[in-house]
């Protein structure tokens, strides 16, 4: 099977996406969890640096319109500055049970029901996204994806 090519991510993140820090990142996922509980999502907490190609083609990957469409229902997305040595906001991961980031970017794909850690054997899954096709991105996140009944 052919798979699409990677995506080049230039020097700097969309403008979209801000990099939260401190106790501003702590209370923008107590509020996202609140929002995924009532609106039967999840929340993907994005441990990353501007630095880092492979978050920056994530969130390239993540702003195509086709691609934010098919994750809007599922997730809540926020992004937390993890600074050039992944020490920066530890305590918010340790909060869900992970003691380091090993890399970036690294996911905590929390449970919009119970707050739970979905993804602990693959936060680390997407760190080489700027070499992965936007085919292995998306069954990432769909194996994580709240199960709605029909």
């Amino acid at each position: 099977t052919a798979q699409a090519e990677p995506v080049i991510a230039d020097q700097q993140a969309p403008a979209k996406w801000h990099y939260l820090d401190g106790a501003e990142a702590e209370q923008m996922v107590s509020a996202a969890q609140e929002e995924a509980a009532a609106l039967g999502r999840n929340v993907a907490i994005i441990f990353g640096t501007e630095r880092c190609p492979d978050t920056r083609a994530l969130l390239q990957w993540l702003d195509q319109p086709e691609i934010a469409q098919a994750l809007k229902p599922s997730f809540d997305f926020i992004l937390v500055e993890t600074g050039p040595a992944r020490d920066r906001n530890l305590a918010l991961a340790r909060k869900f049970g992970v003691t380091h980031i090993e890399g970036t970017p690294t996911l905590l794909i929390l449970s919009g029901r119970d707050g739970s850690l979905l993804n602990s054997k693959a936060i680390s899954k997407l760190r080489t996204a700027a070499r992965q096709s936007s085919r292995q991105r998306m069954a990432y996140f769909r194996a994580f994806a709240p199960q709605h009944s029909q």
